[in-house]
């Protein structure tokens, strides 16, 4: 696979070898948060490609709304995967956050609400925690706009609409009473607007760096103090998702 196809997966990678160095290869469920990213990066694909300032080529905005609203969707099975995977690392650890999984009993069908996780961590004054806390606090804070988007669009029937001749988009999510946001200027009221590929692009990329950044650094750290010898160097696993992952990298710069 070519490099522009592939990403590094550091989060995958690191849960893998500390299932190898517990003789577990298998003891976090990847499988899950692997097809949840690929899923994820197709969707962003849909929506980057209908504009992208950096290629003069727009793509087909026929299905634009609905692809907002999935990837709202899809954002949220993401955030429930990791929060699956940290549950099972604290379980490891012998730190009882008062959480259990929903899903059934086979480990592929198992999931942890993301935010619930945010909440028990944010009452729980282990000391050992302070590290994970404070990431998944970050991360919360950054994912609020999508938490209550995804609820409204899931259990409210609240739909996105598109605004704009194009080929650079605006969107506005109207709940199921037929209202938007909106914002009082003086005698003015005003939609309250986002762009639709700097809200995509800016997610997804916050989204991405956070999970394979200080998110893992914090697994790693909680896995080696509980004398896990988990090693970053040993961390290879790669996402390949083709043009997806190479229009990512190159609209962020990442080589």
């Amino acid at each position: 696979m070519k490099k522009e196809f592939t990403l590094n997966a550091r989060l995958v990678g690191a849960l893998y070898h500390i299932g190898m160095l517990i003789k577990k290869p298998y003891y976090f469920e990847q499988s899950a948060l692997f097809w949840s990213t690929n899923r994820l990066f197709s969707f962003y694909y849909r929506i980057v490609t209908v504009y992208n300032p950096k290629i003069a080529y727009s793509g087909d905005k026929s299905f634009l709304d609905a692809d907002l609203e999935s990837y709202i969707i899809r954002h949220r099975i993401i955030l429930n995967d990791i929060a699956y995977a940290v549950w099972q690392l604290l379980e490891l650890c012998g730190l009882n956050v008062g959480l259990s999984p929903k899903g059934g009993v086979h480990p592929k069908n198992r999931e942890l609400s993301f935010f619930d996780l945010e909440k028990k961590l944010s009452t729980n004054s282990d000391s050992r925690l302070d590290g994970m806390r404070g990431v998944i606090q970050r991360g919360a804070t950054k994912f609020s706009f999508l938490k209550d988007q995804r609820d409204n669009i899931a259990h409210y029937k609240a739909s996105i609409l598109v605004f704009g001749d194009g080929p650079d988009f605006d969107f506005a999510i109207m709940n199921a009473a037929g209202t938007m946001p909106t914002v009082s200027d003086g005698d003015t009221t005003k939609l309250v607007l986002k762009n639709v590929f700097r809200f995509t692009n800016e997610q997804h990329l916050f989204l991405w760096e956070w999970m394979n950044g200080e998110l893992t650094d914090s697994i790693v750290s909680l896995a080696q103090a509980n004398g896990i010898p988990a090693d970053p160097s040993s961390f290879a696993t790669q996402l390949s998702g083709g043009a997806a992952i190479a229009l990512f990298k190159e609209i962020n710069g990442i080589d």
